[in-house]
């Protein structure tokens, strides 16, 4: 059986989990408590032209604090100005201030501004919404640690065309002498060295160090590698004909459905009616500050509208091909749970006038009434 080696475990968790998770460190103190450890975890991106020479040798190829704009220069004339004095760029900026103030780490701001990610600083992190109004976390920040979710990362490489180094270094201090002979690793994606001396901590007499990099390639620059989000979305289908045990269903998304055109013909039209329960607009009613529903229209404020049909007393009715067009993907999944056949259902002669033959016609629901109603009285004084 093969003996384990002091800093076999830190290794394997280089190997098979640094960077491969939904979340990855840009920076990490690896520091314990009691001084029996000591190291941290860093990134940089490096061009594709550069990333062979880096792989060649172990050490950090950018430090904290390094890279960042310069003016440079050569002899007495020849000085210009380069927005990154490295060939590598941060990912997160050290920031000292000699002393008079305290040093702190800064996201690249380009990462930031590519993603539009907003700084919540209350909350320690940098978030986006999606197209439903969900915030999803991107950054999450501590004295300790920073970490970006895997997918945005990746999404900003493709788009800079840049590869990415994940730089480890730890060092475990320890009783006894005992010490192995230095090894020195060199292969595809990941690179390091390990090695023993004498430890510069009191009250242990040697430590085993491990100094490396490990690599990840920049994908193609293509439309579903630079953005973070899904590109191609999904589509639900829907009951549009039958009844509760014998019904016909079919997708929502609107280049498979036929219209006035001639496209896709035989398919199901466009402005095929879809049926719910009207309990579907009970979310909607619940939360009043994200949503507004009107008489034939529900607002996400500030991402989505969808007309529909709420003048009928016992059901609300949707066109098929709105369900795939103007509504999200999961608000879609939502409505679907409220699907109810289309037997013995028609949409309001209101929505009939107003969608399919274009005319002005008041609403019918008596809600709807009241509404426009108080509406009218409240213009007119």
């Amino acid at each position: 059986m093969e003996k384990n080696v002091d800093m076999d475990d830190f290794l394997q968790f280089v190997r098979n989990e640094l960077g491969e998770g939904v979340w990855v460190f840009l920076y990490k103190n690896l520091d314990n408590d009691d001084k029996s450890e000591d190291g941290s975890l860093y990134s940089c991106l490096i061009s594709p032209d550069d990333t062979n020479k880096a792989m060649q040798g172990y050490g950090w190829d950018l430090l904290p604090g390094d890279g960042g704009p310069s003016i440079v220069s050569s002899g007495s004339t020849d000085i210009w100005y380069e927005t990154n004095c490295s060939e590598c760029i941060p990912l997160v900026i050290y920031r000292e201030f000699y002393g008079r103030r305290e040093p702190y780490r800064e996201i690249l701001q380009e990462l930031v501004l590519y993603h539009n990610l907003y700084h919540d600083s209350v909350r320690c992190k940098y978030v986006i919404d999606n197209e439903n109004g969900i915030e999803i976390e991107v950054i999450k920040y501590s004295e300790k640690e920073i970490v970006i979710r895997n997918s945005f990362l990746r999404a900003f490489m493709s788009a800079k065309q840049m590869n990415l180094l994940l730089f480890f270094e730890n060092s475990r201090h320890k009783q006894g002498r005992e010490r192995l002979v230095d090894e020195k690793v060199n292969e595809l994606t990941i690179s390091f060295t390990r090695f023993w001396d004498s430890s510069y901590v009191e009250g242990f007499d040697t430590f085993t160090r491990v100094l490396g990099k490990k690599l990840f390639q920049c994908l193609p620059r293509t439309e579903e590698n630079y953005s973070a989000f899904k590109i191609e979305r999904d589509y639900e289908s829907f009951i549009i004909e039958g009844d509760a045990h014998d019904n016909k269903i079919y997708s929502s998304d609107p280049s498979k459905l036929s219209d006035y055109f001639g496209g896709n013909p035989g398919a199901p039209h466009y402005l095929t009616p879809v049926y719910f329960n009207k309990a579907v607009l009970q979310k909607y009613f619940g939360a009043s500050s994200e949503y507004e529903v009107q008489d034939s229209v529900i607002h996400k404020h500030g991402y989505w509208r969808l007309r529909f049909d709420n003048n009928s007393p016992k059901h609300v009715c949707v066109f098929l091909g709105d369900l795939g067009k103007d509504i999200p993907h999961s608000e879609a999944v939502y409505w679907k749970s409220f699907n109810i056949p289309p037997e013995e259902r028609v949409m309001s002669e209101t929505y009939f006038n107003r969608s399919i033959l274009g005319r002005f016609a008041d609403a019918e629901s008596p809600d709807l009434v009241f509404k426009s109603e108080f509406n009218r009285f409240q213009k007119n004084g």
